[in-house]
């Protein structure tokens, strides 16, 4: 039984994919002559739910374990991190 619809895309960075093959560009589902490197995925095994993108967010982690949906941070210290970024950008700014 079906109970909703959900977007997936795979987990690139698990996946180490690198963009290695080539192929022409699509535009308005023409074939143009630009040619553009493509994404050569290491497996079919790995992929990215993005739930805060879903409009049933609520329903996707009432069915899924808790390990699938708990959020994963970016980094362990947040504040020292936006802190870096901080500092970065106040460099780039005044021309450092």
């Amino acid at each position: 039984e079906i109970q909703f619809k959900i977007s997936v895309q795979h987990d690139c960075r698990l996946g180490q994919c690198k963009p290695t093959v080539m192929g022409n560009e699509r535009q308005e589902r023409q074939e143009t002559s630009r040619e553009i490197k493509l994404i050569s995925h290491t497996d079919d095994d790995h992929f990215i739910l993005n739930l805060t993108a879903l409009h049933n967010f609520a329903e996707v982690c009432r069915i899924l374990p808790r390990e699938l949906t708990k959020p994963v941070p970016l980094v362990d210290d947040r504040v020292a991190f936006h802190k870096d970024l901080s500092k970065k950008a106040r460099e780039i700014r005044i021309g450092k």
